[in-house]
């Protein structure tokens, strides 16, 4: 394999950890939010207000604004938001809170406690999402590394064996080698089989209608959607291929 597909899997860790800080930023802003949330005094309920509208309606005195406020110092100030989102406000809380809730923070005139604990529930849904997903990133990271540091070996073993003269060696020695080859070929179809059950009932399987799986959603601006799907094949087929010079070398061995 050659370094090129190595580095194809370093520029796949490098995505990994830089969505992981975000999702960091994220988790502790929703913290943040829910705790901010949580500590404002709602206006008393309104008693002759029908039980049906209880997210919009309330007396006039804790204001919404303030939940938007607390929404723009924590969820839209972490430092990636323009980047990664650039939404208004109004279509984030939509995104993250639900539309029921957005329409109540825009369009009520003051935080009811019904209003007060369902925002607070939802920034607390939200952030336990994030903390899912961290989890999440640190298993993609951790088989990332182990079938970096894999292949890498692998690789070099290969090197080192299309790099003999095959001519100063024994026809054992020459066998040795090609048993070699073969037991890279085994650790690369593991490799192989492990990724795809990752994607199929593993950590990278993701239930969505607009993502295919974990590897999909981080790594679609890669020239390789699967880094480590690519690379494996590739070093699977030189390795084919350094067993065929072999067999070519041991058919004329004298």
């Amino acid at each position: 394999m050659t370094t090129g597909h190595l580095s194809t899997i370093q520029t796949s860790l490098e995505i990994v950890r830089e969505e992981r800080r975000r999702t960091v930023c994220e988790r502790d802003a929703f913290s943040e939010f829910a705790t901010t949330i949580a500590s404002l005094d709602p206006s008393p309920p309104n008693t002759t207000t029908s039980q049906m509208r209880p997210l919009l309606v309330g007396s006039k005195q804790t204001d919404t604004s303030e939940i938007e406020q607390a929404y723009r110092e924590s969820i839209i100030s972490v430092p990636h938001y323009e980047k990664e989102y650039d939404e208004t406000l109004a279509v984030n809380l939509r995104a993250e809170l639900g539309s029921e809730i957005a329409a109540a923070v825009i369009n009520s005139k003051s935080i009811t406690p019904q209003l007060q604990q369902v925002v607070t529930a939802a920034a607390e849904t939200a952030q336990n999402e994030r903390a899912e997903f961290i989890i999440t990133l640190d298993t993609e990271q951790n088989k990332l590394e182990t079938a970096r540091k894999t292949l890498s070996e692998v690789n070099e073993m290969l090197t080192s064996v299309l790099e003999h003269q095959w001519y100063t060696h024994s026809f054992d020695e020459i066998h040795e080698m090609y048993q070699q080859l073969i037991q890279g070929q085994s650790q690369c179809r593991k490799i192989l089989q492990d990724r795809q059950k990752q994607r199929k009932t593993g950590h990278a399987r993701i239930c969505s209608e607009s993502i295919l799986d974990l590897q999909n959603y981080l790594y679609h601006d890669m020239s390789a959607t699967y880094p480590v799907l690519s690379g494996t094949l590739k070093l699977y087929e030189d390795l084919r291929l350094g067993r065929h010079r072999i067999e070519y070398w041991l058919t004329r061995y004298d």
